[in-house]
């Protein structure tokens, strides 16, 4: 996104309370925590997936401000298979990951990405809290 275009709009701009519970992980895999604050383009990594040696795409999740929700996107992969994974074809999943349950306000996302010839590379909960920034403008308030 442009900078001068993300520091005009209402946006999420850091996460906290991040916890991660891992039901499967691949072996060739680890995750890693992301800095907690948006970008100057509004990019909010969550979480990242890397390969603990060569071989293999790497994920990130992130907060996707239009959606409202997490997404994944994978990296480091030809183009069809990013292509593919987004487009959850060909036994590719886990680039959208459905809607949020809420609970004392912390969003749960149910995690689960699958890459064709390496199996399930991740699945399990990713659970964070959103800050929002509204824009200027937004709303009226009135004091009597």
């Amino acid at each position: 996104m442009d900078r001068d275009k993300f520091a005009t709009k209402g946006h999420a701009y850091r996460h906290d309370d991040l916890t991660i519970y891992e039901s499967n992980i691949h072996p060739n895999y680890q995750v890693e925590f992301s800095a907690s604050e948006v970008s100057s383009t509004g990019r909010m990594v969550i979480f990242k997936l890397r390969p603990k040696s060569s071989g293999g795409p790497r994920f990130e999740g992130r907060w996707d401000n239009k959606q409202e929700e997490l997404d994944v996107d994978a990296f480091e992969a030809t183009d069809e298979e990013i292509r593919q994974f987004k487009a959850e074809a060909c036994g590719y999943a886990g680039h959208h990951n459905g809607k949020a349950k809420f609970g004392s306000s912390v969003r749960t996302y149910t995690v689960k990405i699958v890459w064709p010839g390496q199996g399930t590379i991740f699945e399990g909960e990713v659970n964070f809290k959103v800050h929002r920034r509204l824009p200027a403008g937004t709303g009226q308030f009135r004091i009597n």
